[in-house]
């Protein structure tokens, strides 16, 4: 009798039945093999395995641009946009260039008819120039005045500081003190004496006018 294909029932009744040496007595070893299958929602095996190709798909990327896209690569056609701008650029410079020489064309037909319109009207432009020359003469005659006005005034303002404004009709004069014209390069100092000038930040800087300039093109053409 083959002991190891019964259950357990079979092998009661076997060992009562029998006589067997094993009646009343219990089976305390035996060799169980155990496989446990932990089994796994549906829906989470679903996103591990999607992290698991897009993590393997930005691998690849990364991997591509670095075999496609360099430093160099990114430069020059970086470079190469910029020579693509100063194309267009030099596109319209020569469109100015012809604007220009039509607009000088232009010019020079005023130009041409304002010459004719003087030679007709020869007496009004005479009278016109006359009295131009009378304006310059009595501006220069004003400041001659003003200048022998000023040792008049200071006087006046020796004698007493409060009397330097004079009033005739609508003309004021108003006496102004000798002083001085500063200048300063403030860039410089800040450039040769960065140790004073970081020491001494809250004296200066309320005396110093900083203004920042973005950064710009500077485009020559030449005219050759």
């Amino acid at each position: 009798m083959e002991f190891n294909t019964m259950n357990l029932d079979e092998l009661l009744n076997a060992s009562s039945n029998n006589g067997n040496t094993m009646s009343g007595n219990l089976f305390v070893d035996a060799d169980v093999e155990v496989n446990i299958t932990k089994e796994v929602p549906i829906e989470e095996a679903k996103e591990e395995t999607q992290v698991l190709a897009n993590d393997s798909t930005t691998d690849g990327e990364k991997t591509d641009d670095k075999e496609v896209k360099t430093t160099d690569d990114e430069r020059e056609l970086n470079r190469a946009k910029a020579m693509n701008k100063l194309a267009e650029y030099e596109a319209y410079q020569n469109k100015l260039s012809k604007l220009d020489g039509e607009m000088s064309l232009l010019n020079q037909e005023l130009d041409s008819l304002i010459s004719k319109i003087k030679l007709e009207n020869k007496e009004l432009i005479d009278k016109i120039n006359s009295k131009a020359d009378e304006i310059k003469v009595a501006q220069e005659e004003q400041e001659k005045i003003k200048a022998d006005l000023l040792p008049l005034q200071r006087a006046a303002f020796n004698y007493d500081n409060n009397d330097k404004t004079f009033n005739y009709n609508k003309i004021q004069s108003t006496y102004v003190e000798p002083s001085e014209k500063n200048k300063f390069d403030l860039k410089k100092f800040r450039e040769e004496q960065k140790d004073f000038w970081n020491n001494n930040l809250d004296i200066l800087k309320p005396y110093s006018e900083i203004t920042a300039v973005s950064d710009y093109i500077k485009i020559t053409v030449s005219k050759k």
